[in-house]
């Protein structure tokens, strides 16, 4: 079992070019399945349908891509400046600290020669890696396109070819586990679209009013990287007070900039993805950062993005197999205060991990 998983680690590693756009087409054609087929219903053609589907889809996207493209390119070109000017801020608050805590001036300055220039690298490194991987994405985003595209076009015989592998008897239970995958991952990538809007308008708003330059697209960047739950907002909120460093010698806009995002994030954490996104995926915590960590080592920025869905996939096939339904209990978010169900449903021999290692027999 452990060479198994060692190797299908390594071909998703090696094989990432060709998996990840698949993989995006996926996570796409669920989202614009309901759209297409709403049109469908009321043309003939189904390729018309998909080419309207498209349409409706991209065109808002188009809109967004331009208004941000001319920050992007301002921005862009200052990044080269960017780690002496967030150096000589960390040298204004070390001047600050040496008038109120009596630090030496000496000592400080010292202090900052010898450690800013390796942590100021790291996030610019950070900035410019992901300006790289995001060209190589719009590179591959035409073939995800062709993708989605012939997805939606044949996605009944694909789903027909699902439910067939399972045989007669068990085709109600793959027509089940196929509608509950389609819904969590919709109603998951739906809501995640709702709030990345919702919080890019708050975001951009509030860093409007402390007049951080480039607002909106710094607004909008925190947003999309909300998808990443728990730390995507905390990294988005993190480089706009790294360029507010760079821009500006006063203390009060990066701290202004801090505190607009935790109090988004309190406002995000309590109510705003509590109410549009629910308890979708009925993943806990431990297990979605745990997701996050794996998939940020096999694919990246990518695998951010991906983690949490193929996660919640998975967590409902194991629900479906027998010696995996314990795994997909101790995935979800019930193991806080229903750790008592292992013991009433899942202590028998058939449910043992170390079945896989051992030769199949009547497990009772």
């Amino acid at each position: 079992m452990l060479i198994i998983i060692s190797v299908l680690v390594y071909v998703l590693i090696i094989a990432k070019s060709i998996l990840l756009p698949i993989a995006f087409a996926v996570l796409f054609a669920f989202i614009l399945k309901p759209i297409c087929s709403f049109i469908e219903r009321r043309l003939p053609s189904p390729i018309i349908s998909i080419i309207i589907t498209f349409l409706v889809t991209l065109i808002p996207f188009v809109i967004v891509t331009v208004l941000l493209s001319w920050q992007f390119q301002d921005i862009y070109q200052d990044l080269p400046s960017i780690g002496d000017k967030i150096q000589n801020g960390f040298k204004s608050i070390f001047n600050l600290l040496n008038n109120t805590l009596g630090i030496t001036s000496a000592s400080s300055e010292e202090w900052v020669q010898d450690n800013m220039g390796t942590i100021i690298d790291k996030p610019i490194q950070y900035i410019s890696e992901s300006i790289a991987s995001s060209t190589s994405f719009i590179t591959g985003f035409g073939l995800t396109g062709v993708y989605t595209f012939l997805m939606l076009l044949y996605r009944k015989p694909i789903k027909k070819f699902f439910i067939m592998q399972f045989g007669s008897q068990m085709e109600a239970n793959a027509q089940k586990l196929l509608n509950d995958i389609f819904k969590v991952t919709q109603r998951y990538l739906y809501g995640i679209m709702l709030v990345a809007l919702v919080l890019g308008t708050l975001n951009s708003l509030g860093l409007w009013i402390i007049g951080v330059d480039y607002p909106l697209f710094w607004g909008f960047l925190a947003s999309f990287l909300a998808v990443i739950p728990y730390v995507g907002i905390l990294i988005g909120g993190f480089l706009p007070v790294i360029y507010s460093f760079a821009i500006t010698g006063a203390i009060w806009q990066p701290l202004a900039i801090i505190t607009l995002f935790l109090f988004i994030q309190f406002i995000e954490g309590n109510i705003i993805t509590p109410r549009i996104v629910g308890d979708s995926v009925k993943i806990n915590p431990l297990a979605a950062i745990i997701s996050l960590v794996v998939g940020n080592a096999i694919w990246g920025m990518a695998g951010l993005m991906l983690a949490v869905p193929i996660l919640a996939i998975l967590r409902k096939v194991m629900q479906q197999i027998d010696i995996l339904r314990p795994i997909s209990l101790l995935l979800s978010n019930e193991l806080y205060d229903k750790d008592g169900l292992f013991e009433d449903n899942f202590n028998k021999e058939r449910f043992r991990l170390w079945n896989f290692f051992r030769k199949k027999k009547d497990l009772k």
